[in-house]
């Protein structure tokens, strides 16, 4: 019993670290495979996570989506700034969704959001 709750915790664990390391063009192809029909369930959930993550980190203090904005409208978001700001990605994938959402929501009373810094 106890190898099974082993293995969960460290694949877990592992999810958890690789989260630190997304880059952008990672990021973009799981956004890319997010927008097809029929994509990869695997990189609509990472991509799901990851956007939504970053998103309610900064939500209400950078990033200022009207309420009820639905996820899938997040990952859009993110998306198509992306391609419309191809030569202001940075490298880490954490900072292009702050940047994107910030950007495309921005908060009135947000004097330290992300811009092309």
């Amino acid at each position: 019993m106890k190898t099974p709750i082993a293995a969960l915790v460290l694949a877990g664990l592992s999810v958890t670290a690789q989260a630190e390391f997304v880059s952008s063009p990672q990021l973009a192809d799981w956004l890319a495979e997010a927008q097809k029909s029929g994509g990869s369930f695997k990189d609509r959930t990472l991509a799901l996570g990851f956007v939504s993550g970053v998103h309610d980190a900064f939500e209400r203090s950078e990033i200022c989506t009207p309420d009820g904005t639905p996820a899938k409208i997040l990952l859009k978001s993110v998306r198509d700034w992306m391609i419309a700001n191809p030569g202001r990605l940075p490298a880490g994938g954490a900072l292009t969704v702050r940047r994107a959402l910030a950007e495309t929501y921005p908060c009135p009373d947000a004097p330290d959001a992300p811009s092309g810094r």
